[in-house]
């Protein structure tokens, strides 16, 4: 990356829609342990990118519209634990894919309802 990565330690959303990140990018992006919010839209990311970023676990907000991916393993799903929103149209997943990724995100939701109500 063109900006030393020790600088964006505390980063916490990242836009990389529209760009020509694929990959490879991935090595990168997951350094970032703050991030709550990548949006890769629309670029040449696929299946392994999924399985890089899979450490970011303050990761809420994900959004791969319009990206390569197909599948999403359940390892990497987990690696998400306060997932809340996934937006995945216009990608070649399929509905069991997104069905599993959806539940996982539901149950995250109830759990931090749940968190909340008893504060």
């Amino acid at each position: 990356m063109l900006v030393e990565q020790s600088r964006l330690k505390n980063l916490r959303t990242l836009y990389l829609s529209n760009t020509e990140i694929d990959d490879s990018a991935a090595d990168y992006i997951a350094q970032l342990t703050s991030l709550q919010t990548l949006w890769i839209g629309h670029t040449n990311v696929g299946d392994r990118f999924i399985t890089g970023i899979s450490s970011l676990r303050n990761l809420e907000d994900l959004n791969v519209t319009g990206t390569q991916i197909t599948n999403v393993p359940e390892s990497a799903i987990c690696g998400f634990p306060k997932l809340e929103h996934f937006y995945a149209s216009d990608t070649s997943m399929d509905y069991d894919t997104i069905r599993r990724i959806n539940a996982y995100v539901d149950a995250n939701k109830l759990v931090e309802l749940d968190r909340i109500t008893k504060q």
